[in-house]
């Protein structure tokens, strides 16, 4: 997995995150789809952040929360 060092606008996050990411170390962007953004963030053990538009997680959340 290839992860970019970047830094991120907060802002544009949902205000529940907003701790989480301006706490961060270092915050990697190791997205693999042009679909999704995955972000990682370096605090703690390490967080991955997947957003995308509106509904295209749905799935993919639904088989996470459900164990498949």
């Amino acid at each position: 997995m290839t992860q970019t060092l970047i830094t991120v606008d907060v802002s544009q996050y949902p205000a529940e995150f907003h701790d989480l990411l301006a706490g961060a170390e270092k915050i990697y962007d190791s997205s693999c789809s042009p679909q999704a953004r995955v972000i990682f963030i370096q605090k703690d053990d390490g967080y991955f952040l997947k957003s995308a538009p509106k509904g295209m997680l749905q799935r993919q959340a639904t088989m996470t929360m459900t164990g498949f």
